[in-house]
């Protein structure tokens, strides 16, 4: 097992499946409830790990599968709020008084934050923007 809790190589499997035309068009029907609980549980974990970019990915093969699941749904809004907040902590640094004085802690610190959002959100336009 890797440090994600999955399979060696199965994170990037399911990242290459979520863009095939076959995993787009699967049935429900090909996945047990147990398949379903199982990945459910662990994008929850990945979550809990701040491991945003894995739980997305996997929260993206749950809806495909199940686009009703709402474990799913309740993590991608979760992450979604997390990377708000974390546009608003790089505004802040952006923005204090003390990135004047001190530039390299303050920009820094926005710069980690932008980084980490664009791991998850490679397009993401305010991030880019900031």
């Amino acid at each position: 097992m890797s440090k994600e809790g999955t399979e060696p190589g199965l994170f990037s499997h399911l990242k290459n499946l979520i863009h095939t035309p076959s995993a787009r068009t699967a049935s429900a029907d090909e996945w047990t409830d147990t398949d379903l609980t199982r990945m459910a549980v662990q994008a929850r974990q990945a979550y809990e790990k701040k491991q945003l970019k894995h739980c997305l990915v996997l929260t993206k093969v749950l809806l495909t599968v199940d686009p009703e699941n709402a474990e799913a749904h309740a993590l991608q809004l979760s992450i979604r709020s997390a990377i708000q907040q974390d546009l608003e902590s790089a505004r802040a640094l952006l923005s204090d008084p003390g990135l004047k004085d001190n530039p390299q802690v303050f920009g820094r610190g926005a710069e980690i934050i932008l980084r980490r959002i664009l791991n998850v959100y490679p397009d993401h336009e305010e991030a880019i923007a900031l």
